[in-house]
């Protein structure tokens, strides 16, 4: 298949689907992408050895659209070493990750193309996002103390997402990035040469954060002001896994010894090294530095340690900076159970 793809003309972006048992909201979300305005791009799927009826979709839509390639692994590798391999896989100038139960408005890429094709200094370009169900419904609005949690988060959204575009020092991107605690970054439109920089996703929970913050340094992103990616929210994600352990093992395929690393200090670690590595002047190193000391010594930052080092024996403990969304968080307690995570893609 891959000899028959390298005959294919090389596309402007490059869509990566890494997928594992996502047979529920597959199809909808390759519609969505398949239906977009802007055509020029290829559709790499990347199957971690699925035991559902996954294959069958994924061949289903080769046959229908050329654009479309399927390759499949025998054994789950684990979602980091998945979402790393459509980007290997990949050909285009511009790369997107694309999420199995995710949907996208129609303009979604040429809206993207159309931003990075007009300004070289955007390393990473998506839209701002709404929250849909396992149903594919808006989730509600929180309210009461729930909802004043939900508007400081999107203050914080909203005011890193303006540094993130208009800072021209690297140092300010990355302080951002820092502070940003929006999940849904990862599924930018971005340079591939940008993304490939940043070393991809690192092995462990929290690695999306690092490597979001490494982008920062390649240069400015740009929101576009309306909501043109639809994230569901679903009781078999794995952000609902109940241990670090279990992290552990839905990031790497690999079983967790007695004790896993806590995330705050891997991350504190990683952004140490981005610091030092970064490929600006010294000056904007040393401001890097302080950007991190500055964010590690917070007292909020503190507490999380604490939570993680519990965690990486095995205890299960839940606190509020757990919910992404109230409203998800109810609805997806409401339907676990003890049902493990099946979307390890």
């Amino acid at each position: 298949m891959s000899g028959i793809a390298d005959m294919k003309p090389v596309p402007r972006v490059s869509i990566g689907l890494p997928v594992y048992n996502g047979e529920r909201f597959l199809a909808e979300a390759i519609e969505s992408m398949l239906a977009q305005t802007y055509t020029d791009f290829e559709l790499i799927i990347s199957d971690n050895g699925s035991t559902d009826g996954t294959p069958a979709i994924c061949r289903g839509f080769v046959e229908r659209d050329g654009r479309v390639s399927y390759h499949r692994s025998d054994v789950n590798r684990g979602s980091a070493w998945n979402w790393n391999r459509v980007v290997e896989l990949s050909r285009g100038t511009y790369f997107k990750w694309l999420a199995h139960d995710d949907v996208y408005a129609p303009t979604y890429l040429e809206q993207c193309v159309a931003v990075l094709d007009s300004d070289p200094g955007v390393a990473w370009c998506h839209s701002r996002t709404a929250l849909i169900d396992d149903r594919g419904d808006p989730i509600p609005e929180a309210t009461g103390p729930e909802r004043e949690a939900d508007r400081l988060r999107e203050l914080n959204q909203a005011k890193t997402a303006v540094t993130l575009a208009e800072a021209a020092q690297p140092h300010r991107r990355f302080g951002a990035a820092l502070e940003r605690s929006l999940l849904s970054d990862i599924l930018a439109t971005t340079r591939r040469e940008a993304l490939v920089q940043t070393g991809l996703h690192p092995p462990y929970y929290g690695g999306d954060k690092v490597m979001i913050a490494s982008l920062s340094l390649q240069g400015r992103y740009h929101e576009i002001p309306e909501s043109l990616i639809y994230m569901r929210r679903h009781a078999s994600q794995g952000q609902w896994l109940p241990s670090r352990r279990r992290h552990h093992e839905f990031i790497t395929g690999r079983k967790a010894g007695w004790f896993v690393w806590p995330r705050q200090v891997r991350c504190t670690a990683a952004y140490f090294n981005l610091a030092r590595t970064a490929p600006v002047s010294w000056g904007e190193k040393l401001r890097c530095f302080k950007e991190v000391l500055g964010f590690v010594f917070q007292g909020k930052k503190w507490k999380r340690l604490i939570v993680d080092a519990v965690r990486s024996f095995g205890v299960k403990v839940r606190v509020p900076e757990d919910d992404i969304n109230p409203a998800a968080r109810r609805q997806a307690a409401a339907v676990r159970g003890e049902k493990s995570a099946t979307s390890n893609t």
